[in-house]
């Protein structure tokens, strides 16, 4: 199980990305392999405010409805108690996002050690391999 950060599901769906290529490769390579995709309900959210901010609502639409109906990706929910705990390693951490302190929380939980990410603030974070 690898966790799977905005950054790339957004470089997936955008042709003009600049990692658009990479991305989509990794995703599909995951697929075939039949790597489970974790990820949680604010990269969701992330992406999906993004992609409809810059590709208009259907955009965002087909991302949400491939996100989600995916039999590969394990979707994650910020429930009180890891809400809280993000909050606190949000005020520990210099450059993490809530969005990023909530996937530390959620990938220490379930014992996942590595992120697909183009954020290099996950490389302040003892015990995570981030992989481009």
């Amino acid at each position: 199980m690898i966790f799977v950060d905005t950054s790339i599901f957004i470089a997936a769906a955008r042709q003009e990305d600049p990692a658009h290529a990479s991305a989509e490769a990794l995703l599909r390579k995951m697929a075939v392999e039949g790597q489970t995709v974790l990820t949680t309900d604010h990269v969701v959210d992330e992406t999906l405010t993004y992609l409809k901010r810059k590709g208009g609502k259907h955009v965002a639409f087909d991302a949400g409805q491939c996100l989600l109906k995916s039999p590969e990706v394990q979707l994650e929910y910020g429930t009180p108690s890891r809400t809280q705990e993000a909050l606190e390693l949000l005020g520990k951490i210099d450059g993490l996002s809530f969005c990023d302190a909530l996937n530390v929380v959620v990938m220490k939980e379930l014992g996942v050690q590595t992120i697909y990410s183009l954020d290099a603030d996950f490389d302040k974070i003892k015990g995570i391999r981030r992989i481009e």
